[in-house]
């Protein structure tokens, strides 16, 4: 019985972990869009992530298909404003949750397609923090786990950095573009917690 507890409980972690993650990537390309809407032209910013944007689109529809949601209208021409129109889907309670949630999927997908494609030009630490206690020091743990994990990708990303090399130009490129491109729309926001 006690494995079997100590099994759960390490699953939980992970998905708890796994969550924290999410909710981090979610508001952190939301706000780095935000800044570059601010900061750069509109259809400068457009083109350049025009190819995240196919993706997300994509991805939506994609999940639309899945749910059971009908599509009425769906548009990748225009620069601005690409967008997907759907209906409720048939899946009760969590199919705009997916439907909302297949664009982070996606652009993750893609990127680590192309990590794949141009021979993984960044070698980083993917281990997330393996346990999380359900106290106040143990959030506090888990924050500081997070922390240096962000802190030696970035290291790892200063030390691999080969301005000559046109893999992790392009890989860098690629991450900018599908990091922003993950952010969900601000009308697509409600349904990010299902229910």
């Amino acid at each position: 019985m006690g494995r079997r507890v100590d099994y759960l409980r390490e699953e939980t972690t992970i998905y708890i972990a796994l969550a924290v993650w999410l909710i981090l990537i979610i508001f952190l390309s939301f706000g780095i869009k935000v800044l570059w809407s601010k900061y750069a032209k509109e259809k400068v910013l457009n083109v350049f992530l025009y190819p995240g944007t196919i993706v997300h689109e994509c991805s939506h529809a994609i999940m639309c298909l899945v749910t059971g949601a009908t599509i009425t209208e769906f548009n990748l021409i225009r620069l601005e404003g690409a967008e997907i129109k759907y209906e409720r889907p048939k899946v009760p309670i969590l199919g705009d949750f997916l439907i909302v949630f297949a664009p982070i999927a996606g652009c993750a997908a893609v990127l680590i397609a192309i990590s794949f494609l141009l021979n993984d030009p960044v070698n980083i630490n993917t281990a997330l923090p393996k346990d999380i206690n359900f106290t106040a020091e143990g959030f506090f743990v888990f924050a500081k786990d997070t922390l240096d994990a962000i802190k030696a990708t970035l290291f790892e990303l200063w030390n691999s950095a080969d301005f000559l090399d046109p893999h992790w130009i392009g890989f860098m490129i690629a991450t900018i573009i599908f990091t922003v491109s993950m952010a969900p729309q601000r009308s697509d926001l409600k349904y990010l917690i299902p229910g």
